[in-house]
């Protein structure tokens, strides 16, 4: 039986060159949303081959629609996941390999800044020169020690940085109810994850 999906953000016709049949996905056309098609085409198959149960009270009918299953995925390095009864926290730290080249580059410019003082005395540069490498050594504090935890609860959805404070990332509470998608876009060599609000289009 032939089933025509419609994207669930627009309602949109989905053409079937975007459905991923495997993963039972699909990328709309037409607002360019990332579509679960699972309940469309559990309901397809569920309107054809349902049945009544037969294992009793509470047993769910022959071709309703099922959880989808996917296979485990290999974890990134330096992210963590834990699950509890409350929700599920992921933790990924931000230290990489660049950082430790930026440390390298920033440990000479300093060096090389305090020859200079010392060598040819205060000069106006300097104070910018200084106000520069202040600046980087910071952001790079932070990207050695900090990472960021994402909670996930029946309720809401926190993102937190830290520990310390950087102007590069803040802090950011939804409620489940408000999040309409979300989705990971190539940031880099790295994935941003991003949440589509109900309230904010």
């Amino acid at each position: 039986m032939t089933v025509e999906l419609h994207c669930t953000v627009c309602s949109a016709p989905i053409a079937s060159e975007r459905v991923d049949a495997r993963r039972q996905i699909a990328t709309c056309g037409a607002c360019g949303s990332l579509v679960d098609l699972a309940p469309q085409l559990g309901a397809a198959d569920g309107a054809a081959t349902s049945v009544e149960p037969t294992g009793g009270a509470g047993a769910p009918a022959v071709g309703a629609p099922r959880a989808r299953q996917r296979p485990p995925v290999p974890l990134p390095r330096g992210m963590a996941i834990q699950r509890s009864a409350e929700g599920v926290v992921l933790t990924r730290r931000w230290l990489r390999a660049q950082h430790l080249v930026l440390l390298a580059l920033l440990a000479s410019l300093t060096a090389g800044l305090a020859w200079a003082w010392v060598a040819r005395g205060f000069e106006a540069w300097m104070a910018v020169a200084a106000l520069f490498a202040a600046a980087w050594n910071f952001l790079l504090a932070g990207s050695l020690v900090n990472a960021t935890t994402i909670r996930v609860t029946a309720d809401e959805i926190d993102v937190r940085h830290g520990p310390v404070p950087t102007p590069l990332s803040a802090a950011t509470r939804l409620r489940v109810a408000d999040v309409q998608q979300l989705f990971a876009a190539p940031f880099g060599g790295l994935f941003e994850v991003g949440a589509r609000s109900r309230r904010c289009r």
